[in-house]
Parts: C-alpha cells; sequence; structure tokens
C-alpha cells in the first residue's frame, strides 16, 4: 500500500535516517512497519533507553547525517527527554540535531 508520501519525502531527501528513543518494544515494533510502508528508504535506529542512545551519540556521532531526526518518549523508566536532552546539551549535541518529543 502506497500512498505517495514516501516519494514526496525520498525525492526532497529530507530524512534518511530516524532514531528512536523509546522503552516500548510495541512502539518501535508500530514505526518499524510504518517507515517500511510510508518511508522505505529511511533507516530506523531503536534505542530502548536513553543511556544507550548516550553512548551511541557519544561514540558515533560522526556517523549521524544532516538528514537524521530523533524522536524520543517522554517518559521513560531509567532515563526521560528531560534528562537525555540535558545530557546532549552538556555534551554539545543540542541544536546539531532536530528533536522531536
Amino acid at each position: 500500500m502506497s500512498f505517495g508520501i514516501e516519494k514526496d519525502y525520498e525525492m526532497r531527501g529530507q530524512v534518511k535516517q530516524v532514531i528512536l528513543i523509546d522503552d516500548s518494544e510495541s512502539e518501535y515494533d508500530l514505526s518499524k512497519r510504518m517507515f517500511q510502508v510510508f518511508m522505505p528508504r529511511t533507516e530506523l535506529k531503536w534505542f530502548p533507553d536513553g543511556d544507550q542512545f548516550m553512548e551511541f551519540l557519544k561514540k558515533d556521532f560522526a556517523k549521524i547525517s544532516a538528514s537524521t531526526i530523533v524522536l524520543m518518549d517522554v517518559n521513560m523508566p531509567a532515563k526521560g527527554a528531560r534528562e537525555i536532552l540535558t545530557e546532549m546539551e552538556e555534551a554539545s549535541f543540542v541544536g546539531k540535531i532536530p528533536v522531536v518529543i
């Protein structure tokens, strides 16, 4: 099934990678299916907690392209969006990657 949405995004080349930070595996599964249908050329990376994401960000920031966005759950058990954003700011990552909460 296609609604033409993916073609619009792919033609503009706006989003090539989405990083999902969410402790719910069911949310990840739903997101993965959504991207497969609507934006099949977009890579989806999943981090079930903020600590794993921050570890990745500090180690592999160079692998994040300008066409990457981060989708983040507000409430997570170990570290929520506020704490992650604070860490990103302290590490000078805020403003370099678009974040949607």
